[in-house]
């Protein structure tokens, strides 16, 4: 008796299940499940008009979008944005950090955006925009305006659209501490302005360059100098 080749047969989806089942011939028939993984129908979509996409954050049946759409919508399990809509909804959009679909946004006209910290989800504004609208949480400048309003601009470092200001005319300008939001003065400008929480703007003078201020120290009339002592003499 010759010995036959076990028979393979085709992988069947079971309906309504999360397996696949697949029959093999060895002798006898008996049924084998196995997990549902990569292969030709996996789920390639446009995140418009999908509703709630719950998507896997690894693995052969992520859900991967056609080139050309508004990005890769990243679900949340909870919170007030777990409902997943496209690029206009209140959902929270992750946007791809290269790639011809990655969202290139203007502030103008967008009224309150509400970004990631950091990472993939950051605005990344067309060049000549005003920046990037980096939003707080907490505080009084929690809103996000354009550049004109109450809201907080966090500059960019490099490339041609940083915020290059003059002070003069600005009215009172609170910058950060340090880092990348500290305003840039145009050369020829006042210096930069370093901010204290009780004073409407101290002026912090550069050590060199050719806009360097030079100062004279204001006339201070000291309450001790009207007492007609030699210390009120030394200190006039």
């Amino acid at each position: 008796m010759a010995f036959s080749k076990p028979k393979f047969t085709k992988f069947i989806l079971a309906p309504y299940s999360k397996y696949w089942e697949s029959r093999t011939t060895i002798g006898r028939r008996f049924t084998v499940r196995h997990l549902k993984g990569g292969g030709p129908d996996r789920i390639k979509t446009r995140e418009g008009g999908l509703g709630r996409i719950k998507t896997r954050k690894s693995g052969p049946d992520r859900i991967k979008t056609l080139k050309g759409g508004p990005g890769r919508i990243k679900t949340r399990k909870r919170g007030p944005d777990r409902i997943k809509t496209h690029k206009g909804g209140p959902g929270r959009i992750k946007t791809r950090k290269r790639g011809p679909d990655r969202i290139k946004t203007r502030e103008g006209g967008l009224g309150r955006i509400k970004t990631l910290k950091g990472g993939l989800g950051r605005i990344k504004t067309l060049k000549g925009g005003p920046g990037r609208i980096k939003t707080r949480k907490r505080g009084p400048d929690r809103i996000k305006t354009l550049k004109g309003g109450p809201g907080r601009i966090k500059t960019r470092k490099r490339g041609p659209d940083r915020i290059k200001t003059r002070e003069g005319g600005l009215g009172r300008i609170k910058t950060l501490k340090g880092g990348l939001g500290r305003i840039k003065t145009l050369k020829g400008g006042p210096g930069r302005i370093k901010t204290r929480k009780g004073e409407p703007g101290r002026i912090k003078t550069r050590k060199g360059g050719p806009d360097q201020i030079k100062t004279r120290e204001a006339k201070m009339e000291s309450s001790f100098c009207s007492i007609s002592s030699p210390i009120g003499v030394w200190g006039l």
